[in-house]
């Protein structure tokens, strides 16, 4: 989110950004009395359990939650996913699968009322589609505060015993990527067979999704499209003084689709290799065409395949990590422009710099000032 907030300000000359840091659930007000004479507006992503919310409130400060949980505050605009939208992608899509079990899973619901939500709203659509359907709260810490659970499988008994008795073929959409590892690898435990015995899809386009296998169909949250549009009402806000009468709803990418449903492993193992070919070689000159060679596909295959799997083209893919790489080395000015550019695979200064305006809206003198400032 935070990505699509700083994409907007890059936009507008006339945004400072501050970043501010909280605890979840925690009653401690991360912005003081200066603060609040400081900021016209705030972007949070907040839910019930920050108290410290109707403190923020009072004090008037234009406020934009990127999330939902906090609908049905007249004083707060809201910026979120389309539930319906998102629900509707994963049930459609479980739909495709023949006969459906479908089960949701999700973590901590007493803690996490949006994880609750999200997950009942997701069970009950796909009962309203006439699928056999059953939820599962994994308790205790979330598998991604706590990693050694992702693997330590052999212990979480509720688990296992929630997946043994699912009747199969099971479809199972997790809450995220982390708990869609951790089913899948207490599902290797159970030697349960992937996608045949069980489907497992994930959300959030997580590493963890792409590390290991099997690799985890997922769909992403528009996260940085959220943080973007959030940024976009703020700033109407502040101009005009006008609130938005409704909350605003951003609907989900597509599905990546991956090993935890598609099965044929060899070939995705080969879109693997091309992406990490792309992580490790995009600024040495690598090639759509090289990446073929190396993975011994076809350039329509591994540019249909890999699209599917990552959201982009291998192209598009190769341009944005150069344009990352870039960005990383620009904050440090012990590094010429000049130096930069060979570092990221141009031989001439004045292409590269056409190349990163066209693909951030700065030169790479303009993004250094604003980040080095």
């Amino acid at each position: 989110m935070l990505t699509g907030m700083i994409r907007f300000a890059e936009q507008n000359a006339n945004i400072e950004i501050r970043e501010y840091f909280y605890r979840i659930g925690s009653d401690r007000n991360p912005l003081t009395d200066e603060d609040y004479k400081e900021l016209d507006g705030a972007l949070t992503w907040i839910d019930l359990t920050s108290n410290w919310i109707e403190e923020v409130i009072a004090k008037g400060l234009k406020l934009v939650n990127c999330s939902r949980d906090l609908e049905g505050y007249s004083e707060i605009a809201s910026v979120g996913i389309d539930i319906e939208a998102f629900c509707t992608t994963i049930v459609d899509f479980a739909c495709t699968f023949q006969p459906v079990n479908f089960a949701g899973v999700g973590v901590n619901f007493i803690k996490r009322p949006h994880a609750k939500m999200l997950c009942s709203r997701m069970v009950e659509y796909a009962a309203s589609r006439h699928l056999n359907v059953r939820l599962f709260e994994l308790k205790g810490d979330h598998p991604d505060e706590k990693r050694s659970r992702i693997e330590d499988v052999q212990n979480e008994y509720e688990l296992l015993h929630f997946l043994s008795s699912l009747q199969t073929p099971a479809f199972i959409w997790c809450e995220n990527d982390f708990i869609a590892r951790m089913v899948l690898n207490a599902a290797s435990f159970l030697k349960l067979i992937v996608p045949d015995q069980i489907t497992v899809v994930g959300s959030g386009d997580y590493t963890i999704g792409t590390n290991g296998f099997p690799t985890i169909t997922t769909i992403p949250r528009p996260s940085e499209e959220i943080g973007y549009v959030a940024a976009e009402v703020l700033m109407n806000w502040i101009l005009t003084g006008s609130r938005p009468i409704t909350d605003i709803l951003v609907p989900p990418p597509a599905l990546l689709l991956r090993q935890s449903t598609e099965g044929d492993w060899e070939l995705l193992k080969s879109i693997q290799k091309a992406h990490q070919l792309i992580k490790e070689e995009a600024c040495d000159g690598l090639t759509v065409e090289a990446i073929c060679r190396r993975v011994l596909l076809s350039r329509v295959v591994l540019t249909e395949h890999f699209s599917r799997v990552h959201g982009i083209s291998p192209g598009a893919a190769i341009k944005q990590q150069k344009i990352e790489h870039a960005q990383q080395l620009l904050v440090n000015r012990d590094l010429s422009i000049g130096e930069i550019s060979n570092e990221v695979g141009f031989s001439e200064q004045a292409k590269f710099s056409k190349f990163f305006k066209r693909h951030t809206g700065l030169t790479p003198r303009e993004y250094r000032n604003k980040h080095c400032s």
